[in-house]
């Protein structure tokens, strides 16, 4: 981030590469290692701009309200946000499906039952029309 504080745009796993040939020229192809962390990509892919959006975008669930049991809530979001500055799940669909699936579905659940109409209110509604 100090040579490209923009960022690299897409191609991030050829700018870590230059880096290796640069920094470590000895080293073999088969060790060489790309970034595997979504704040080293997002930072790699836009910069400085990048690394503190997508650090804002992961703080956004923990602000949400939810009517049931908010630590289960906050513990899904912890373990999803520490399982990204490991793994690049959110650069694949799969990732993005699983994440969206998860969080959506903990989230629907949290926020409780759909309102069904009373009984009492039913009743009323069907003696209107007979």
């Amino acid at each position: 981030m100090q040579e490209h504080p923009f960022g690299v745009g897409g191609d991030v796993v050829a700018k870590t590469y230059e880096w290796y040939d640069r920094k470590v020229p000895q080293m073999f192809e088969a060790d060489k290692l790309y970034p595997a962390s979504e704040p080293l990509m997002y930072a790699g892919f836009a910069g400085w701009i990048g690394f503190i959006s997508f650090f804002v975008i992961m703080l956004l669930p923990f602000f949400q309200r939810v009517k049931g049991n908010y630590f289960s809530w906050f513990v899904l979001n912890v373990i999803m946000a520490f399982s990204f500055l490991f793994d690049i799940g959110i650069e694949v669909q799969f990732g993005v499906f699983i994440y969206a699936l998860i969080v959506l579905w903990w989230w629907k659940w949290m926020s409780g039952p759909p309102k069904s109409p009373r009984r009492e209110d039913l009743l009323m509604h069907s003696a209107k029309l007979i």
